[in-house]
């Protein structure tokens, strides 16, 4: 039996990965942009999936944690 998580063709748009930073090393305000754009992403991936598996109480933090990132985003990474 397969499971939703094994298929590549989900329908899902892949997101790219971020690089960890090297420890000792400060994250610029454009790094920490491209963080929360990459959040946003994420959280918007897996928000389309628990609404489908109708885990709302899931789906509701994620859309907070997307809202955070994509707000966060714009204002080029400063809360």
């Amino acid at each position: 039996m397969s499971s939703v998580l094994d298929s590549k063709t989900d329908g899902f748009p892949s997101a790219r990965p971020v690089r960890p930073l090297p420890r000792g090393r400060h994250i610029t305000p454009d790094q920490a942009a491209e963080v929360a754009r990459y959040v946003a992403q994420i959280t918007a991936e897996l928000g389309l999936m628990t609404r489908s598996a109708r885990l709302d109480g899931l789906s509701y933090f994620l859309e907070m944690a997307r809202i955070e990132a994509q707000t966060l985003a714009a204002n080029g990474g400063r809360a």
